[in-house]
């Protein structure tokens, strides 16, 4: 995802190139590793400034912009 900030990634293809998932079923593993990352880098992990979900999409990452470290007030 730090490679392709910005870009929407869909589950389908990050369960293709991260876990090499050809065939899969239903799975809540993408969803899952989305939630751990924003839990452990996000500041608040319930309004996620960088790791963001696209509905019906995916998902992307947005880098954090220097002199804006700072999570916004809500």
């Amino acid at each position: 995802m730090t490679r392709n900030t910005q870009r929407v990634i869909s589950r389908d293809e990050l369960l293709n190139e991260v876990w090499g998932y050809q065939n899969y079923p239903c799975t809540r593993t993408v969803d899952n590793h989305m939630l751990k990352l924003r839990q452990k880098l996000e500041g608040d992990p319930s309004h996620p400034l960088h790791f963001l979900t696209v509905y019906g999409r995916g998902y992307k990452f947005l880098p954090v912009k220097r002199g804006r470290r700072k999570q916004p007030v809500r």
